[in-house]
């Protein structure tokens, strides 16, 4: 099965061809065995649906979503961020991981404020 973006790409597609259809409309992905399934249907100016641009079933992604990701900071001595996996050591200075941002001189007298905007990926100062 296709991924949801391509499935709607396509519904996007069948209404720039078909004139008279004003919208798509993706059904709210549910729980189907393994993974998460819905469709997406193409929908007139009229309110009716067009089985011309009905897209099957698709299939999201397998098991349980993932959690949404919630930013945190973290302010520390730049040799402290590295020590702690957020950061990293190139050159003499500390970057962040993930950006590569420059945080300044690698040792305990910088200081630099860090927020996790991902899964190990980090950018200098406070959540965005």
């Amino acid at each position: 099965m296709q991924p949801f973006h391509r499935r709607a790409a396509q519904a996007a597609i069948c209404l720039a061809l078909s004139a008279p259809f004003s919208h798509a409309v993706a059904q709210t992905p549910v729980q189907a065995g393994p993974g998460y399934s819905g469709s997406v249907t193409a929908i007139g100016s009229n309110g009716q649906a067009s089985g011309a641009c009905t897209i099957p079933a698709f299939q999201v992604g397998g098991g349980t979503p993932p959690p949404v990701f919630t930013c945190t900071t973290s302010s520390a001595s730049n040799y402290a961020h590295v020590q702690a996996g957020r950061a990293h050591a190139g050159g003499g200075y500390a970057l962040a991981n993930g950006s590569n941002q420059n945080m300044g001189l690698y040792n305990t007298f910088f200081t630099s404020t860090l927020a996790q905007t991902a899964q190990g990926y980090y950018i200098v100062g406070n959540c965005p």
